[in-house]
């Protein structure tokens, strides 16, 4: 039986995909939407928020606190 590094070199992006959604993704249709996705976000990023306080109640922000958690989940890597 091969090692689990060996198992994992052999994993590609459609097998991934099929195994989470039911079918293959491939490298074209990713980077297709990868190139779509990166304008939106771009675009939401720098959104102008200059008028925000003046159409709500709610004053400016002055400071923004944030907090995040990061969780490194491993899923099982089937034959």
């Amino acid at each position: 039986m091969s090692s689990l590094a060996e198992r994992s070199q052999a994993i590609t992006l459609s097998m991934v995909s099929e195994r989470l959604i039911g079918h293959k993704i491939s490298h074209a249709e990713i980077s297709c939407a990868n190139s779509n996705l990166s304008e939106v976000v771009k675009k939401w990023r720098w959104r102008d928020f200059s008028n925000l306080h003046k159409e709500s109640s709610i004053p400016p922000l002055t400071n923004l606190l944030t907090q995040s958690a990061f969780f490194d989940i491993h899923l099982p890597i089937m034959p």
